[in-house]
């Protein structure tokens, strides 16, 4: 597969995440949605042109700082949110580079040049360490922000965080998603998405083990033009799915709220629980009726939700993994739809399908010829923690700790807030698996450290 099929590959993702954004909101009209107030152009030093800045409360003590996604409303996406937060705060609000007011142009829209804007921005105008209100791009701009300046964030409130998950791990997100009811028929998103995954899905594991042209793409005004046509919404959305946080998530200390539409196809839930594994002080709202866009969709309850937790800590126990002390023993065979819920020895999985494995904790688990769903589960305590074969694994939020944590032959496995850990090895196969990290860690006697990217293990490696 050549270097320019991987970058075609990329940029169909991007356009793909882009255009969905954009989608979720046709019924927003931003010619309705006005901020509270003008605001003004100033001259900023990190993209060298203009953002456009609103603030209102300006005589209130503490400052909040909201941050908008990839589509094209911008800040006129508060508009509903805004005139409720100015009566307790200072309230900051802007265009990023490249949409709304603000100036564009053939730029490198990153998200960690985002942050250094938004650092900029802060010294600027805030008023001691802020509070961050992020949606989409936006949310993922702030968790950069926080972990590079943690002494400017006080807390942080964020919403369908975009961008977590490994590009690989996203677009199969988006091949398992089913057409449903009327609104298959009728969103524009799901339509495109259902397009684009028929083109992908094919190339999608063989593009992703060849150099990262698409860093190459990023990296060059020229390329930009000739991929992206210099698209600043193209270039933010390629950007933030070629980025890895995993360095920012440990790095972030402050208190966070995460609120997910329930219904969020873009950003799935799964991110969530990633987060929820990931940070160190964080909670979890879940908002029904809503979609990638909460606070267009249910304005109200979303207002009411960001409300409640700028006044309440985030409370949420750390996923712990100590390990079980019951003897009983789980088994599926021949069977489908079966879910696995407490305290295990074993499980054993053959011949299944539409297995969920949910806040377990087990001495070790065996999967064969199935298709498995791991969320929130550690296994500590055996030989071999987690065993697969010739099986689809979906795992979410997974700790294992044995001997050897994982064995996997003809198999793939989509690995997201999963830690890994072997006193011999972290994971090896005795027959080819394919194993796509997300933001997670492995740590044996071959090494130490995060991951996110896809693994190809041969046989007899390790990890």
């Amino acid at each position: 597969m050549s270097s320019m099929c991987r970058v075609v590959y990329v940029t169909l993702l991007a356009l793909w995440l882009s255009a969905c954004a954009g989608g979720e909101q046709v019924s927003w009209d931003p010619a309705t949605a006005t901020l509270p107030g003008p605001g003004e152009l100033v001259d900023e030093p990190v993209f060298g042109g203009k953002v456009f800045v609103f603030q209102a409360g300006v005589e209130r003590p503490e400052t909040a700082v909201l941050i908008h996604g990839l589509g094209p409303s911008a800040s006129a996406d508060w508009a509903l949110l805004i005139p409720a937060l100015i009566e307790r705060f200072h309230v900051v609000a802007f265009d990023l580079p490249g949409f709304g007011r603000s100036s564009g142009g053939n730029h490198l829209y990153s998200p960690a040049a985002y942050a250094q804007l938004v650092h900029w921005l802060t010294e600027r105008y805030a008023k001691g360490p802020v509070i961050v209100i992020g949606h989409s791009l936006g949310a993922a701009v702030a968790l950069r922000f926080a972990a590079e300046h943690p002494h400017a964030v006080r807390r942080m409130v964020l919403s369908d965080v975009a961008g977590v998950l490994h590009r690989v791990a996203f677009l199969e997100h988006t091949y398992r998603i089913e057409p449903s009811g009327d609104r298959a028929e009728t969103s524009y998103s799901r339509r495109y998405q259902r397009q684009l995954n028929r083109v992908l899905r094919k190339v999608i594991l063989r593009m992703d083990r060849l150099p990262l042209e698409a860093e190459t793409v990023l990296a060059s005004p020229a390329l930009r033009r000739l991929v992206l046509g210099g698209s600043p919404r193209k270039i933010a959305a390629m950007a933030l799915i070629q980025e890895d946080f995993s360095k920012s998530l440990a790095a972030i200390r402050v208190p966070v709220r995460l609120l997910w539409g329930a219904e969020d196809e873009i950003a799935p839930l799964r991110t969530a629980q990633v987060l929820l594994h990931a940070l160190s002080d964080v909670r979890l709202d879940i908002i029904a009726g809503a979609g990638h866009a909460p606070m267009l969709d249910v304005p109200e309850v979303f207002l009411g939700a960001v409300l409640a937790a700028l006044v309440s800590p985030p409370d949420a126990p750390r996923f712990s993994a100590p390990p079980p002390s019951t003897a009983r023993w789980g088994v599926c065979a021949g069977q489908e739809g079966v879910r696995f819920e407490g305290d295990y020895e074993e499980i054993a999985v053959e011949d299944c399908l539409g297995v969920s494995i949910v806040g377990v904790k087990a001495r070790s688990i065996r999967i064969a010829r199935s298709k498995v769903r791991i969320e929130r589960t550690s296994v500590a305590g055996a030989i071999v923690g987690l065993n697969v074969s010739n099986s689809s694994v979906v795992a979410t939020a997974l700790a294992v700790r044995a001997e050897t944590a994982l064995v996997a032959s003809r198999s793939h496995l989509d690995l997201a807030g999963v830690s890994l850990e072997g006193t011999a090895a972290a994971a090896r196969s005795s027959d080819r698996a394919v194993l796509v990290f997300s933001v997670s860690r492995v740590a044996s006697p071959h090494g130490r450290g995060r991951v996110h990217g896809v693994h190809d293990l041969a046989a007899s490696s390790s990890l």
